[in-house]
């Protein structure tokens, strides 16, 4: 009885065993495998529209003289006077005397040729003298000699005459070559002017053509500015007041107004750049402590240009790598190619790749792809 009875229990066990595992094979749990929605990126976003701009060129130069010269002498002597100003950074005025020659020889030199111009005139009036003697002996010597004596060249002593003639204009000339002499004595300013550099001191020995100083006009200065040629179409230069330009100094604090005056007509062989010549009136006058305008500094000028219509200003951030720009459509990522007009230090101006009411992305992505889900930035305030 007892063997049965272990028997039955063991059976009973492996029974209810079976039954406890084809349960759980059979009402095992199922799961769903869904794909998650992917989360939308927020973005700041401004929503463009064109408009009429004039287009503002932004580009950098070099400050040049629009005038220079080498002051030289033209006579040869002794340097007896110097004005006051006659030294680098000194300004000198339109005919003022910048270097004085000492003048003794050639005051000496006027008086010789004066004195030798005295003597051809009285040459010239004994000359004219003799030719009337010889006139009247002539028609004597007709009216008693039964000779026949012809008029000549000669006996009316005329080649005398042409010859104290000659004589009297050389005079005048070797007089008006020693008051010219005596003159260049003094050495004047040509035109309002800022010495650069001065090569003679006073009791300097000079020559004929050596040279005293260089100066630039103040009047004027031309900045030469570097223009992309793609740029060029920007440019209004119809004008013949040329169009207004804010120049910037790099070098130091100040800004002074020009106005466009030509393109050169070359492109630099380097930077294949076009110049423009942008004109600076009375670069020296200093407003408000600001610094004067130097020679060779390097400037940063902003060129007023055409007036253009349907152009899309945007902040300059906006605009990526590789001239694209980041549109928020139906909630996604459109990355656009776009056609850069012109941009300054602020914003950037669009011709072409925009349309009206596109939202313009203006926060950064962190890794920006094509269709990417978006959401202005606004709607996310409840994550």
């Amino acid at each position: 009885m007892n063997r049965l009875l272990k028997i039955a229990l063991g059976l009973a066990i492996i029974g209810i065993g079976c039954t406890a595992a084809w349960y759980f094979v059979t009402h095992k749990p199922s799961v769903s495998r869904q794909k998650p929605k992917p989360k939308a990126t927020p973005a700041e976003i401004i929503a463009v529209s064109p408009t009429k701009i004039r287009a503002s060129i932004e580009a950098m130069g070099t400050v040049v003289p629009s005038r220079e010269v080498t002051l030289r002498a033209e006579v040869s002597g002794q340097i007896v006077e110097i004005a006051d100003q006659f030294t680098p950074g000194g300004r000198l005025t339109k005919g003022q005397t910048a270097v004085g020659i000492d003048p003794r020889d050639y005051q000496i030199q006027v008086s010789k040729a004066t004195s030798a111009l005295a003597r051809a005139r009285a040459d010239l009036q004994l000359e004219q003298g003799k030719q009337d003697v010889a006139r009247q002996e002539l028609a004597m010597f007709r009216k008693g000699g039964e000779l026949k004596i012809n008029e000549t060249e000669l006996a009316l002593r005329r080649p005398q005459l042409k010859q104290a003639q000659a004589d009297v204009q050389s005079a005048e000339a070797d007089l008006c070559q020693a008051k010219l002499d005596l003159q260049r004595t003094s050495v004047n300013v040509p035109f309002n002017a800022l010495v650069t550099a001065r090569n003679v001191n006073l009791g300097s020995q000079v020559s004929g053509q050596d040279n005293l100083a260089t100066l630039v006009g103040t009047e004027t200065y031309w900045v030469r500015a570097s223009i992309q040629i793609n740029r060029l179409q920007l440019l209004d230069l119809s004008s013949p007041k040329g169009q207004p330009v804010r120049i910037f100094s790099q070098s130091g604090s100040g800004e002074w107004t020009g106005r466009t005056l030509r393109l050169t007509g070359e492109v630099d062989e380097k930077t294949r750049m076009a110049t423009l010549l942008i004109s600076v009136a009375n670069p020296l006058d200093q407003q408000d402590g600001q610094q004067t305008l130097m020679i060779n500094d390097y400037v940063r000028v902003s060129i007023q240009g055409k007036t253009m219509d349907n152009i899309f200003s945007l902040p300059r951030e906006t605009l990526r790598e590789g001239h694209t720009v980041w549109v928020m459509r139906n909630n996604s990522l459109d990355i656009r190619s776009v056609e850069v007009a012109w941009q300054d230090q602020n914003h950037v101006y669009i011709r072409q790749g925009l349309a009206s009411k596109d939202k313009v992305i203006r926060s950064s992505l962190a890794t920006p792809v094509q269709g990417m889900s978006l959401r202005a930035a606004e709607d996310a305030g409840d994550e």
